[in-house]
């Protein structure tokens, strides 16, 4: 479609994943290395003891970090397994 009137005017060609990707197993190789996560599991930064595992006290205070607090979804020390879990947003505060 972009290669025919009146697109093809403006069409300055592919940039990804390319001309020389023509079959699935091709497309899924490419897709297999520019492909990454940047998500975090609902109660990924427990809150609770450190020894216990705990990433964050009470205060939502990181373990280890120098003023760093989390605040978000991420922090729950328990949460019911309902099959609804949602991501949160979180916000790291560097004070």
């Amino acid at each position: 479609m972009l290669r025919t009137p009146p697109l093809d005017e403006i069409y300055e060609g592919e940039n990804e994943p390319g001309p020389d990707v023509k079959t699935e197993e091709d497309l899924t190789k490419w897709a297999v290395k520019v492909s990454a996560s940047d998500n975090h599991v609902i109660g990924s930064l427990a809150m609770m003891p450190k020894e216990l595992g705990g990433v964050v006290d009470t205060r939502l205070r990181v373990y280890g970090a120098q003023n760093v607090r989390v605040v978000g979804g991420l922090t729950p020390s328990f949460f019911r397994s309902s099959g609804n879990e949602r991501p949160y947003p979180c916000l790291f505060l560097f004070l």
